[in-house]
């Protein structure tokens, strides 16, 4: 993360009554902000584009909801594109590494802190609101969630 991006997500922590220090993980390279139930998760991507020649930073703001297990009905994918065709805030649902996120990127020449804030203030919204939803309607199906697993996971 170059100085400049890190300075605007900060910013943005700073609206949440927190410090960059307070949230950095040095360890995993990224920060942490835990609100509710909800834990956000903020770290930079390079993005590799025309056939892998140039690259773009990506700023990724992510929360996990929970583990989803092998044996997921297939109600519960249908319900998960069926928010996400109602969220239109650019934030989304999705699977990665056996987790459901709330997830948006955005590419980091772009990112300012109204935009780091309200990002990161959507992502907590739908990841609190959801988590709860789902876990609800599908708690017979799901895997115990680990978070010490999904950070490991998530690098």
């Amino acid at each position: 993360m170059n100085q400049k991006t890190e300075q605007i997500i900060e910013e943005a922590i700073s609206k949440f009554g927190l410090t960059g220090n307070e949230c950095w993980d040095v360890t995993n390279q990224h920060y942490h902000l835990v609100c509710g139930s909800a834990n956000l998760f903020v770290s930079t991507l390079k993005l590799q584009i025309n056939n892998k020649v140039e690259t773009k930073n990506v700023i990724v703001f992510r929360s996990p909801l929970f583990r989803i297990n092998e044996n997921m009905p297939i109600s519960f994918y249908k319900e998960v594109l069926d928010i996400n065709s109602d969220i239109s805030d650019g934030s989304s649902l999705s699977i990665d590494k056996g987790y459901l996120l709330m997830k948006i990127c955005i590419v980091e020449e772009f990112i300012s802190t109204a935009l780091a804030f309200e990002n990161m203030n959507n992502i907590l919204y739908w990841s609190d609101l959801l988590d709860d939803k789902l876990m609800e309607n599908y708690k017979d199906s799901l895997d115990k969630f680990n978070f010490s697993d999904y950070i490991q996971n998530l690098n």
